[in-house]
């Protein structure tokens, strides 16, 4: 005869209810619905404020990592913008002194080839830095609207 112990029994019944949740979606959600209405009595509205306002201050340093990081790529990409142009200026003057000094067609050739992939690089460039600063002015925007939230929220909070 086999006898079962109320530990057995136990491990039995948790692993039955563990079960019922993942395999019968009603279960589950009757589940839910009760935890929820056990876990929200038990805070008070100000708790779970301040909570919301904790998570919205995350969000908003978060968002001024992403907009730290847009300013910085609109600046490299002006940077990049004006080393190819300084490049072009450059291959400018030898094109110029090649032809001054009679080179020979190879050589001007090359340079004027240069001069071509270079104002490519620039077009494609301006381009880059256009969205960038496009991106960074959207983040900068998106960052004041988010702490303006922030604000009006916390003076909720405050007034709770």
């Amino acid at each position: 005869m086999i006898t079962l112990n109320l530990t057995v029994i136990i491990v039995i019944a948790i692993a039955a209810l563990v079960v019922l949740y993942f395999a019968w979606p009603a279960f589950r959600q009757m589940v839910q619905i009760i935890m929820g209405k056990k876990v929200a009595g038990a805070t008070s509205t100000s708790d779970k404020l301040r909570h919301k306002q904790a998570e919205l201050t995350a969000a908003v340093n978060q968002q001024l990592t992403s907009v730290a990081t847009a300013k910085a790529l609109a600046v490299q990409a002006s940077k990049d913008v004006t080393a190819a142009e300084q490049e072009l200026a450059e291959l400018e003057n030898q094109y110029r002194v090649a032809v001054q000094g009679n080179a020979s067609e190879a050589a001007q050739s090359d340079l004027l080839n240069k001069i071509a992939g270079v104002e490519g690089r620039i077009a494609s460039r301006k381009t880059a830095a256009a969205e960038a600063a496009k991106s960074a002015k959207q983040a900068v925007s998106a960052l004041d609207g988010a702490r303006e939230k922030l604000r009006e929220f916390a003076e909720k909070v405050d007034d709770v």
